[in-house]
């Protein structure tokens, strides 16, 4: 798993609100807002199996924790730590999740971050695993395979993924 597989593309607040809409049913705050970039992922990470997504996951070599969703109580697991046994607990526990969105959270992390991790969930659409929102401090940018780097406001930048086959509707 390659961060810079993820391709982003810069979208404005008025049609990142439409896309949150889509997944989450609300709207940004227009109070915290001030201090995200938004972005559209074109290019989402995308696997067969938990198995194989958490496989690769442990590969990067950003690779901090991961936390599951364990029937309403989050369950972290870190990456230095995790041995056979937590792959395939943490597998069986996402598989059998019934919401199959958000269930999953993989963060990455390196020495000159601080507290700022990225964070990426997942959600299940069409026997695939794919990564739907993320959030990621703006030092991590160049992690990323972007078109972001034009009028980059401090803080945070926000990502959710579309469906190609799913048309957002106008905000009212």
């Amino acid at each position: 798993m390659k961060l810079s597989d993820i391709r982003l593309e810069q979208v404005t607040e008025g049609e990142f609100a439409k896309m949150r809409n889509f997944w989450y049913c609300k709207y940004l705050n227009s109070n915290s807002s001030n201090d995200f970039n938004y972005a559209r992922i074109s290019a989402p990470i995308v696997s067969k199996d938990y198995d194989t997504l958490l496989r690769e996951f442990l590969m990067n070599r950003h690779r901090d924790r991961i936390s599951v969703n364990d029937r309403g109580n989050w369950r972290k697991f870190y990456a230095r730590k995790m041995e056979e046994s937590n792959i395939q607990e943490i597998a069986k526990i996402a598989v059998n999740d019934r919401i199959k969105k958000g269930h999953l959270e993989l963060y990455f992390k390196t020495e000159s971050w601080d507290r700022d991790d990225v964070k990426i969930k997942f959600l299940e659409r069409d026997n695939l695993i794919i990564s739907y929102d993320m959030r990621f401090p703006i030092s991590c940018i160049d992690l990323f395979n972007c078109s972001l780097k034009t009028n980059i406001k401090r803080g945070t930048f926000y990502g959710l993924w579309i469906p190609t086959n799913i048309s957002i509707p106008a905000v009212k």
